[in-house]
């Protein structure tokens, strides 16, 4: 309790985007009670019963990452980062009079940085990233005019790589690498 009451500053980034629709970013992630469009898949599958026919949604952010930290006797050390483009894909349709199914795709989580290999951190971390898809069927029931339900699962796949340098002491070189 201590150290959060003495921090007078936290810069902190990880691996989650929340950029599963520019609606849902621009309400301030206020769209799950007030949702009308396909992403409502991501946010509240119960609002998929307020559209009409079949409705697609694509939509991908750019995110342009910078990774920067600072030591005792290193002031800046840069990692680099490549730019990331998660991307969105919805689907809701009405499939019977009370009745939606609905599909979204979406890589909510994903990163990488990779270090100069003599950094001074190089036996803690090297390389690291996250990549994920999520695949999100749901199914809404409209019971009233203004109350429906719905529900789904998620399922999500990824692939995590972390490399490090690992002291070795031989002839040729101080380290190796280790993944």
């Amino acid at each position: 309790m201590l150290v959060i009451a003495g921090s007078t500053s936290v810069f902190a980034g990880g691996f989650q985007l929340n950029v599963q629709s520019a609606r849902g970013m621009g309400m301030g992630g206020a769209y799950t009670g007030f949702s009308w469009s396909t992403e409502s898949v991501f946010y509240n599958p119960g609002g998929m019963c307020n559209l009409k026919g079949h409705n697609f949604t694509l939509g991908g952010s750019l995110i342009l990452p910078a990774v920067s930290l600072q030591t005792v006797s290193t002031d800046n050390i840069n990692a680099t980062s490549p730019n990331a483009t998660p991307i969105q894909f919805y689907y809701g349709g009405q499939i019977l009079e009370n009745l939606f199914v609905g599909l979204g795709i979406n890589n909510q989580f994903g990163s990488s940085s990779s270090f100069d290999d003599t950094w001074e951190g190089r036996f803690i971390v090297q390389n690291i990233s996250l990549k994920t898809f999520s695949y999100q069927p749901t199914v809404a029931y409209k019971i009233h005019d203004y109350i429906s339900i719905g529900a789904g699962f998620v399922l999500t796949t990824g692939n995590f790589a972390y490399e490090k340098a690992i002291p070795v002491g031989s002839a040729t070189t101080d380290y190796g690498k280790a993944a």
